[in-house]
């Protein structure tokens, strides 16, 4: 068993990371469309946009914040991760009790015009909090997929021999 746990909990850029594919067509159309005019300038600037949006279709889409668990060192880190290179200090892991799993309803207006709302926007979070004994603030992992939190608190708990005590709706 490995004694090392990692998951994906948000993308940086939050819900705009789902237009990755947008900016990656728009890449193939810039590059081809020199095939459509011949001009030199035409070509540099359009490969150049190209790149552009290229570029940032990746970093959308491989632009993420995770939490990782080294059981064997006893470690823990909040990292983000851009394009594979990842920041974040690894920290003690204070000696844990159980797991608590909870699930609860998120709501939020969005007010395009700053005056008025026009929408509200409503989800389900599930969050895994770590429960020690020590006066240390206690780690949570939140999600937005109730199977990948079912995944990764049955993993948690298998890898610590932890309870898991439930509460909310889950």
């Amino acid at each position: 068993m490995s004694s090392s746990f990692e998951t994906k909990t948000t993308h940086v850029f939050g819900r705009e990371s789902s237009f990755w594919p947008l900016f990656i067509a728009v890449a193939a159309i810039l590059w081809l469309s020199p095939l459509f005019d011949g001009r030199e300038n035409f070509l540099l600037r359009t490969m150049a946009l190209g790149a552009a949006a290229f570029l940032i279709g990746l970093f959308l889409r491989f632009s993420f914040h995770g939490v990782e668990i080294d059981a064997a060192k006893e470690n823990i880190r909040e990292y983000t991760s851009i394009l594979g290179f990842r920041t974040g200090n690894w920290e003690p892991l204070p000696k844990l009790r159980k797991l608590h799993f909870t699930s609860y309803t998120s709501s939020s207006w969005n007010t395009s015009n700053g005056i008025s709302p026009t929408f509200r926007s409503t989800s389900i979070l599930y969050k895994i909090t770590l429960v020690s004994d020590t006066p240390q603030p206690h780690y949570s992992i939140s999600f937005t997929d109730r199977k990948q939190a079912l995944q990764s608190i049955q993993a948690l708990a298998a890898q610590f021999h932890l309870p898991v005590e439930k509460s909310g709706q889950v």
